[in-house]
């Protein structure tokens, strides 16, 4: 199936990592401190967007004016899940796909998360060396489902979206792989 393809995109939270727990940890902390609840099932139905957007969405879900700007919110949510690295782990079935074509196929992450949680992340588990290409929604006008992620990144394997397959564990994600005309695998049916 992979050899089908001009390039393989994975997303990175979910797909690649199991960073979920870590991720939820700190964002329930840091909107606890807002007065905000933050709910494991809500979390895990909204997989897929960044960090700024859960925040955002759930200020405005429950009414709530927050009492930080935004980019310190989002500051403190990435600090506490960069000191919670030890309970990340790698997907190993997925893992195994991009270290098994690695050398044969571009290669490349299209997350909605930060850069620096990303390469960070990367680096605890060995899988830096693994990927040409790092896009996340920092780099794009508009996160999942809109398919400037994986665009950008086909792009930059100088590839056609339409020749890529797309790993990805969120509905956001596979909608925004769909849109951008690439190739979808659900992860969560492997």
């Amino acid at each position: 199936m992979v050899n089908d393809y001009d390039a393989i995109l994975f997303d990175w939270d979910g797909t690649l990592v199991d960073s979920h727990a870590a991720h939820f940890q700190s964002l329930r902390e840091v909107m606890g401190e807002q007065g905000i609840v933050v709910d494991r099932d809500w979390f895990m139905s909204e997989t897929g967007m960044s960090t700024a957007e859960s925040i955002t969405l759930l200020a405005r879900r429950q009414h709530v004016t927050l009492t930080l700007p935004l980019a310190e919110l989002v500051r403190r949510c990435e600090s506490i899940y960069l000191d919670n690295l030890d309970h990340v782990r790698e997907v190993t079935a997925v893992v195994d796909i991009a270290r098994s074509n690695h050398g044969l196929l571009p290669m490349a992450v299209a997350s909605g998360g930060l850069r620096a949680s990303i390469t960070a992340t990367m680096a605890a588990l060995d899988l830096t060396e693994l990927f040409d290409v790092v896009v996340t929604r920092e780099d794009v006008a508009a996160g999942k489902p809109a398919p400037d992620i994986f665009l950008a990144a086909a792009e930059r394997l100088n590839v056609s979206a339409g020749r890529c397959l797309v790993y990805e564990d969120s509905e956001a994600g596979i909608a925004a792989a769909r849109a951008a005309g690439a190739t979808v695998v659900d992860i969560r049916q492997i």
